[in-house]
């Protein structure tokens, strides 16, 4: 593991003195999110996996408040990391957070961060494939900071309508750098409720709902 982080770049004083806000949660949640990954392949690819590049809690912040997040609110963050998203909606007061993340060496540091963190009893993190990850009944709230490809996403996108039908609920998509907005345009079950360009936050965001 400490090997593993070691790789990971990203995480040193220069960092974080360039984000004091990051910095600032890191340190009152208990936790280190500060780290980068980069990933190889063709972005035409379905099997494409974007790199790793944390969001700001400043954006994280606005992105969950837009999506009305409450005390009710189970968040799912598709391709968590070192899972500073989940680590800001149990500090939004979510209900419980999960984090999927398909990379192993990820998904350990960030158990390794909830271990510390004050939070650990509201966030679980789920190391698998997000095309084969059963969407629980109760989730409410979907985070996809463009974490995958096409084909990817169209799996998960297919996964979240059939729990809506199985399981009638009103959800929200946050579609953070919307790389693949097509697929979510393509469904009959999800519309478009609110988008804006980049400036409010660092990347362009979309909203979707049933």
């Amino acid at each position: 593991m400490l090997n593993y982080l070691r790789r990971l770049r990203g995480k040193g004083i220069k960092a974080r003195l360039l984000n004091p806000i990051d910095a600032f949660y890191d340190h009152i949640f208990g936790v280190n999110t500060f780290a980068t990954k980069k990933y190889f392949g063709d972005l035409r690819e379905s099997t494409w996996q974007s790199d790793y590049v944390p969001t700001s809690y400043k954006d994280i912040f606005i992105l969950l408040k837009q999506a009305r997040l409450d005390k009710s609110s189970v968040v799912i963050d598709f391709g968590c990391g070192l899972g500073r998203v989940s680590f800001a909606a149990a500090y939004l007061n979510a209900r419980q957070s999960i984090g999927v993340e398909f990379d192993q060496g990820l998904f350990l540091a960030a158990e390794s961060n909830k271990s510390k963190s004050k939070f650990k009893n509201k966030i679980v993190f789920v190391h698998q494939d997000a095309s084969i990850f059963p969407i629980p009944n109760t989730a409410s709230i979907f985070f996809f900071f463009n974490p995958f490809g096409f084909g990817t996403m169209s799996d998960v996108i297919k996964r979240i309508e059939r729990s809506i039908q199985t399981s009638p609920r009103k959800i929200v998509i946050i579609y953070y750098n919307p790389l693949f907005q097509n697929v979510l345009k393509a469904s009959t079950t999800l519309k478009l409720k609110h988008e804006w360009s980049a400036g409010k936050t660092q990347y362009p965001a979309q909203f979707w709902t049933n």
